[in-house]
């Protein structure tokens, strides 16, 4: 994305795996077997010459470090971090510009291990354009045994979430707390980990669904997407709705590689499955001066969007009103079914990260 010049509007974009994401804030977590990942308590963009985008390797340092309190985690001491390298991020920005990103909370991290988790680190930040911020998080490092399969074998089992709430943060808020424990008490868990996080997924989505209406109107109007890991034994398995990511760094960061991929309205996919459910998708338009200032041109703006919902993303959690048929929604254009994908974690997996864009 690139800034128009005539503008006097800043507009700034965080490219990650080639794709754009408006700094409108953004929450992230990584963990990983063979490295200490850390996190930064801000994001800083330098200015760039025009026409010409500067490229930086974004460095990840812990500061004003605390212990997550949704981890068993017996101690607060832990060790000093060693410094690590993400993928490459490339900043644009309008000249002579300097923005910084603060975290809207101290960053979190543990250097427990935990099965194949050696550690983890997580920040959140509100971005430029509001005070506050509707992402969540869920860290859950041991999943413990329920007592109604106390007699069986129990493999080592962690969860990590980031939840990007839009609408309100009530979405958001309810799959911090209670998605996990969908995926947990499906009878499949944790022997077949694909079915129970899809039908973990969709369990949840109807209990918020079941939570959004009274008899008479809708009492919450929140939605939100979702990336999840799922960490079994040796095995991770990934979980998406919408547009938040999934990378996995490999061989000391040589190797960058998609786990997850947009649910937006202007995947081939996507479009046509949005069309064929009776959807509509459509993009903002104004209308400024021509060039000659002779006549008004209509020129397309912003993202685009799916009807019924005005949504930019395709595939969520929550949005009653995008989806239910008597508030003029369409169940089967804006749907919440995940993505799932697997692998077996190797020796030269270094970590994954989990975002919010």
């Amino acid at each position: 994305m690139q800034s128009n010049s005539n503008t006097k509007k800043i507009y700034s974009t965080l490219k990650i795996s080639g794709q754009c994401a408006s700094v409108r804030g953004s929450t992230k977590i990584v963990f990983g077997s063979n490295h200490i990942p850390e996190t930064k308590a801000s994001i800083s963009i330098t200015k760039t010459t025009q026409n010409q985008t500067k490229k930086d390797k974004l460095s990840i340092q812990i500061l004003n470090p605390s212990p997550c309190p949704r981890v068993n985690c017996s101690s607060t001491q832990h060790s000093a971090p060693k410094p690590i390298l993400l993928p490459e991020y490339t900043f644009a920005l309008q000249p002579n510009y300097k923005i910084s990103i603060p975290n809207s909370e101290p960053a979190k991290f543990s250097n427990k291990k935990y099965g194949i988790v050696n550690c983890y680190a997580a920040n959140t930040n509100q971005g430029l354009v509001r005070n506050y911020n509707e992402d969540r998080m869920s860290i859950i490092l041991n999943i413990v045994k329920p007592q109604s399969k106390v007699n069986e074998d129990w493999p080592k089992c962690s969860f990590f979430g980031v939840y990007d709430g839009h609408g309100g943060y009530a979405c958001a808020d309810f799959l911090r707390d209670k998605l996990h424990q969908f995926v947990i008490k499906d009878p499949s868990f944790p022997w077949n980990p694909k079915e129970s996080l899809r039908n973990g997924i969709l369990n949840a989505e109807k209990k918020f669904m079941e939570l959004c209406q009274s008899k008479e109107n809708i009492i919450e109007r929140s939605g939100s997407c979702a990336v999840v890991c799922l960490v079994i034994g040796d095995m991770c398995y990934v979980a998406n709705v919408g547009d938040s990511r999934a990378v996995l760094s490999t061989h000391s960061g040589q190797n960058i590689i998609a786990l997850s991929t947009d649910h937006k309205p202007m995947d081939t996919q996507e479009e046509k499955r949005i069309k064929e459910a009776g959807g509509k998708i459509y993009q903002a338009s104004v209308q400024k001066p021509s060039a000659d200032l002779k006549k008004m041109e209509e020129t397309f703006v912003g993202p685009y969007r799916v009807l019924p919902g005005r949504l930019s993303v395709s595939r969520t959690f929550g949005d009653p009103e995008a989806k239910l048929a008597k508030y003029g929604g369409n169940i089967n254009v804006i749907k919440c079914d995940p993505d799932i994908r697997s692998f077996k974690v190797l020796r030269d997996y270094d970590f994954v990260l989990l975002a919010s864009i």
